[in-house]
């Protein structure tokens, strides 16, 4: 028996250790920054969509009482086509402050890496392997810690630099740095310390630390905090080293950068965490021009991510040689699936259509299964054109019900079956269908960021729900979503037909079921004649301007299940 209970183990170490040799290499990295070589481990990860990918590992240039944060862990994001040697742009990604999902810097260096650039980003100190039961909230423990965090993440980035540039296709002269939020003002700090960065690439970020950490943001209130509660000569020497990772401090190699036009930000032009003003700061020292994202917060941005990955690719692919292509997509069914329907969702939810002339149409039938046995059988036309242009018609089965309500150039009107009413949209202080007192305009706006992420990145949902995809025999799909979020229990059906656009969608919430016949889906589809004009009928009013909206809801959707509370 001893024996054997040493050799079950003994067994199963050999079995690991054979499992990591077929899947881990060890790249040796002799041409540095300081002279001082070091050895990266890689582990290559499952098959992706149009990249490869690996987990690294590399030892810290600084040693802390943390044996874990010493080793500096992150992940590598290969285009799969080569390019001839030292033509190839490297970029690395910097990660946002928080819990450390790490699925935004994910995606942008996916993105990246599917459009011929090689990305990466690490674990700053504490974050993900490199913590402790604490998490990253242990950087934030003293100010010392904080700062001394932030030295470490820059020495870090020095090595993960020297890591890239290891690779025989990546171009010394094409190295770039990108991040959001704290990742945007270590992109830039980078690239004022290491003149080996040739583009910086700042997603809402800017400078002036005092002044963003003052600011009253969640985000920032530990740093306020702890900073409150020192003796003002010990807050004034924090401060002052603070000043060595402040953008700001290095606003004169970002306006080098940016007279060669290497130098980008983009930001939210209501962005409750990172003060506009501070963005203006940065840009008015840089002599950059900002890329604003309209009526956007620190987080309705990604309402706007299209833009966002648009801008970034724009940005660091125009480097990529011009005879790379890029591989042919291979992205699983359950995520081609689910981005065919969280685009439509994210277009029908308020998202403009490409152009002007062109509009969005659902027309279908649903039928809604509510508390106590209730069914509503419900025919629907809905359409959404640019400029806050919308049509939605309504009939309720047997109740004899019939509604229309509309918005055009013009005029937002209602027909109730019996009357015309109608209010100038001059009136209306550019209220439309999604931005009136019907809805929380941010919930809408965070709602299409969320829809936008899994439009453009459906991977990045797997934190948040299950998704899996059935084939029938006549090769048709279905789709089947169950939410992993206990506070938002629910579930999703959609059947596709054989153009891949939803044919039937079923939703269960808690005790609440709706199932949906669609008739039409149709995104960016041109505009039909005449379909946001008012009907002509026998009688014609005015509506009330403060409760305009409120009128139009009770007409189309006289049950208290969709009134709003």
């Amino acid at each position: 028996m001893p024996t054997l209970r040493l050799f079950i183990p003994c067994l199963l170490f050999a079995f690991i250790l054979s499992a990591d040799n077929l899947h881990v290499s060890v790249l040796k990295v002799k041409q540095t920054h300081n002279g001082v070589p070091f050895e990266c481990a890689l582990t290559k990860q499952p098959p992706l969509d149009g990249c490869d990918a690996y987990y690294v590992r590399f030892p810290s240039q600084i040693q802390t009482s943390s044996t874990a944060n010493n080793t500096v862990t992150g992940e590598l994001f290969r285009p799969i086509a080569p390019v001839k040697r030292r033509q190839a742009p490297a970029v690395l990604v910097f990660h946002v402050i928080g819990p450390g999902t790490f699925q935004l810097e994910r995606m942008l260096c996916r993105h990246l890496a599917r459009n011929g650039v090689t990305a990466m980003f690490f674990h700053l100190p504490y974050y993900g392997q490199r913590g402790d039961k604490r998490g990253p909230y242990a950087m934030l423990e003293t100010p010392e810690k904080f700062i001394n965090s932030l030295e470490q993440a820059i020495r870090d980035s020095h090595r993960a630099i020297d890591f890239l540039l290891s690779f025989s296709d990546v171009n010394p002269a094409q190295i770039g740095t990108a991040g959001v939020s704290l990742g945007s003002l270590l992109t830039a700090t980078s690239a004022g310390l290491d003149h080996r960065i040739s583009k910086a690439f700042m997603i809402l970020g800017a400078g002036n630390l005092p002044q963003i950490i003052a600011n009253e943001a969640y985000e920032t209130k530990a740093i306020r905090n702890f900073l409150a509660k020192l003796p003002p000569k010990r807050k004034d020497e924090i401060l002052k080293r603070l000043k060595a990772y402040d953008p700001l401090t290095y606003s004169a190699r970002l306006a080098e950068l940016n007279k060669k036009g290497k130098f980008r930000m983009v930001n939210g032009d209501k962005d409750n965490v990172i003060p506009p003003d501070c963005s203006r700061q940065l840009a008015k020292a840089t002599g950059t021009d900002i890329l604003w994202l309209p009526e956007s917060d620190h987080y309705t941005a990604f309402e706007h991510l299209k833009t966002v990955l648009d801008e970034l690719t724009t940005f660091f692919a125009s480097d990529v040689p011009p005879e790379w292509r890029p591989p042919k997509s291979e992205m699983p069914l359950e995520y081609q699936l689910f981005s065919i329907f969280a685009n439509g969702l994210n277009a029908f939810i308020g998202g403009q259509p490409t152009s002007p002339g062109n509009c969005h149409i659902l027309k279908g039938k649903a039928i809604l299964r509510l508390l106590q046995g209730i069914e509503l059988h419900v025919n629907l036309e809905y359409i959404l054109g640019s400029d806050g242009k919308f049509r939605i018609a309504v009939a309720y089965g047997s109740s004899n019900i019939q509604a229309a309500a509309g918005q055009n150039q013009d005029t937002l009107w209602l027909h109730d079956g019996t009357r015309l009413l109608q209010i100038p949209i001059i009136q209306l202080n550019n209220q439309t269908l999604f931005d009136n007192p019907l809805f929380n305009i941010r919930e809408v706006r965070l709602l299409r960021a969320a829809t936008a992420f899994a439009t453009y990145s459906p991977e990045m949902t797997c934190d948040v729900v299950d998704v899996k995809a059935q084939t029938s025999k006549d090769q048709r799909h279905s789709l089947t979503i169950n939410s992993r979020a206990s506070q938002l229990p629910g579930s999703f059906f959609i059947s596709f037909d054989e153009k891949g656009n939803p044919k039937t969608v079923d939703v269960s919430y808690n005790t609440i079921s709706i199932s949906f016949e669609v008739h039409q889906w149709k995104l960016n589809s041109p505009e039909p004649k005449n379909i946001f004009l008012a009907p002509s009928a026998p009688q014609t009013a005015s509506m009330d301007t403060q409760n305009a909206f409120p009128t139009i809801s009770r007409k189309l959707f006289p049950f208290p299940f969709f009134q709003k509370k």
